[in-house]
């Protein structure tokens, strides 16, 4: 069976999952914006091969640069 993410995703997923999430609060349409290209240009800058289509998951799912560049030295 194929892995849809490459084995570094897949290893760096359960120190993902420890992360303690608070949801940010609402921030405006083009605020958002801003946050997922500075995401996006951040994981690509990282390595990560489709930061741009990553990058809104990550976001809704309460992680931002902040909370991923302790785990992007490891």
């Amino acid at each position: 069976m194929a892995h849809l993410l490459p084995a570094g995703a897949r290893a760096a997923l359960p120190a993902l999952a420890g992360l303690p999430v608070a949801l940010p609060p609402p921030v405006s349409a083009l605020a958002a914006a801003g946050r997922e290209d500075e995401l996006a240009h951040w994981l690509e800058k990282h390595g990560c091969p489709d930061g741009y289509g990553l990058a809104g998951g990550v976001l809704d799912a309460g992680l931002g640069v902040a909370a991923l560049a302790p785990w992007a030295y490891q």
